[in-house]
């Protein structure tokens, strides 16, 4: 009899042991018991689950904001034990830029590689990153757009899309605007993979040629393009071939959410001869083409700059840019009927 109680003993332990590691694996590799909404309630389990996938369990890792607050950061992870799964975490936060942020700053570098929306919202994702804009009435109110950066992994670019634009409409009705001020549905354009670049037609764009001082032999030469089209932005990163690592991008949008009264009041920009429009240096215009306002904006990367600054003296330095940009607004903007302009020394 002691016998058989010893047996039974054992068998009730490994059942309890058994169950506990059940318990554990359910709790490590599944969403049982997790909550339903993170980010101050700006985004929901099943739209997190869209982006990270479902094999692990979704936890956050950090919040500030709460649920009656537009403003919100958040960061959002899945992990799992024993699947084998990549993985994720993502930060999703609001934030205050400049209307063509997404052109001319090193954070949000290479827009070339984005798809932007070619309706609805105005916004653009890739997959490791994404933003969504509310509109200029809510911005004076709020300042907000919404952002999103992969820190682990990679996400599907229209599901990171959509779960982005859920999110905005949130803090649009937070923020005191109607939250269909950001409209459900999106369409996103195409992305073209990299292709040999024609100095000739850079940018898949007939006349854009690059002048040959914008060279340096070894250094920085025609090397791969990389091309966003949509119906309302395009968007081109031109990485040359050699030693310097550089890369110029370039950018055309006329969506009026970017091509705002708040970009055109920004300090550098200078009005045009003959009401053509407005311009900024050798990296930005607004022209005024037909019935609607085009932007076009180009960025060179940091290492491109010190290489021509290193080749040449600096009064020869900005000739050259100013060359690039020029033959870029001649070929663009004849695309858009653009009226010809002539970028001004500095």
């Amino acid at each position: 009899m002691a016998r058989y109680k010893g047996v039974t003993a054992v068998v009730a332990a490994v059942a309890v042991a058994a169950a506990s590691l059940l318990g554990l694996w359910t709790w490590w590799n599944t969403n049982l018991f997790a909550d339903e909404a993170y980010c101050g309630g700006k985004l929901t389990r099943t739209e997190l689950d869209s982006v990270l996938g479902t094999e692990g369990r979704i936890s956050s890792v950090a919040a500030q904001g709460g649920e009656e607050s537009p403003e919100f950061r958040c960061t959002v992870e899945r992990t799992s034990r024993f699947l084998g799964a990549e993985p994720m975490e993502i930060e999703v936060s609001t934030a205050v830029h400049e209307p063509d942020f997404a052109f001319q700053t090193r954070v949000w570098r290479d827009p070339g590689s984005m798809a932007y929306f070619s309706a609805g919202a105005t916004g653009a994702v890739s997959e490791t990153r994404g933003w969504v804009m509310l509109l200029q009435a809510c911005q004076e109110d709020a300042g907000y757009l919404v952002q999103a950066v992969m820190r682990k992994g990679k996400a599907e670019r229209t599901q990171l899309a959509g779960m982005l634009v859920q999110a905005a409409q949130r803090v649009a009705a937070r923020a005191g605007c109607a939250p269909d001020d950001v409209a459900p549905d999106f369409e996103l354009g195409e992305r073209s993979g990299a292709s040999a670049t024609n100095a000739r037609s850079a940018c898949d764009t007939k006349g854009f040629a690059l002048p040959a001082s914008a060279f340096v032999t070894g250094k920085a030469e025609p090397g791969e393009e990389t091309v966003s089209t949509s119906k309302r932005t395009w968007a081109c990163d031109l990485s040359l071939a050699g030693t310097g690592k550089s890369k110029i991008s370039f950018a055309v949008s006329s969506d009026p959410r970017i091509v705002n009264d708040r970009l055109r009041t920004e300090t550098g920009f200078s009005d045009l001869p003959d009401g053509k429009g407005l311009i900024d240096g050798h990296r930005r215009a607004i022209l005024k083409c037909g019935e609607q306002s085009v932007y076009f904006g180009m960025r060179p990367n940091d290492a491109y700059q010190e290489l021509l600054l290193e080749r040449e003296r600096r009064e020869q330095y900005e000739p050259t840019v100013r060359g690039l940009f020029q033959s870029f607004l001649n070929a663009a903007g004849k695309q858009h009927g653009c009226p010809t302009v002539t970028v001004p020394a500095s």
